[in-house]
């Protein structure tokens, strides 16, 4: 039974996602999508692979110390409807902040996001024997990374995450 994880970049209106193959490591699937759309997404997953073992991991909102908006409660509020889309496995949900995601990889927590893209590049791409700029390929041969784009590199970022932190997986 391999395992899968599904991370998601929670927003006020789009959410990326990455479900990402912790014993292939590579991307199954991915996507930037509204709130309704995720939810089926995440349904769809739960309940498609049922021959896999399955995990959601979420970027959890951080506070900085900031005045915040409308947009980061609404964030907060998609998060949890994400959570309980999973239920009744609440013991395979986590939370994340992005710097503990960061401080997982080694990074410092002022590391910009291309840093942490560079980063699963590097790791991803001596695990497949694949140039860091390989990793997409191409819709003819598409690599482990092919179709990834805009948040759903931090959703994929907060899976490995997961994956170092829950299931001990080494990626130095």
């Amino acid at each position: 039974m391999s395992v899968l994880i599904l991370g998601i970049d929670p927003g006020p209106t789009n959410q990326g996602w990455a479900l990402y193959n912790r014993d292939t490591r590579s991307l199954q699937e991915s996507g930037n999508v509204s709130v309704d759309y995720m939810l089926k997404v995440i349904r769809h997953v739960k309940y498609r692979v049922l021959s896999h073992q399955v995990f959601l991991a979420i970027e959890q909102v951080q506070n900085y110390g900031m005045v915040v908006g409308a947009d980061v409660f609404m964030t907060v509020r998609n998060s949890g409807r994400f959570q309980e889309a999973w239920l009744p496995d609440t013991d395979k949900v986590q939370f994340l902040s992005y710097p503990k995601v960061k401080s997982l990889m080694g990074l410092n927590s002022r590391a910009k996001e291309s840093g942490v893209r560079a980063w699963m590049r590097d790791r991803l791409g001596e695990y497949h024997g694949v140039k860091p700029t390989g990793l997409k390929g191409l819709k003819k041969k598409p690599g482990p990374l092919y179709g990834i784009k805009d948040h759903a590199w931090s959703a994929l970022a907060v899976a490995i995450a997961f994956d170092i932190l829950y299931l001990k997986t080494n990626y130095h």
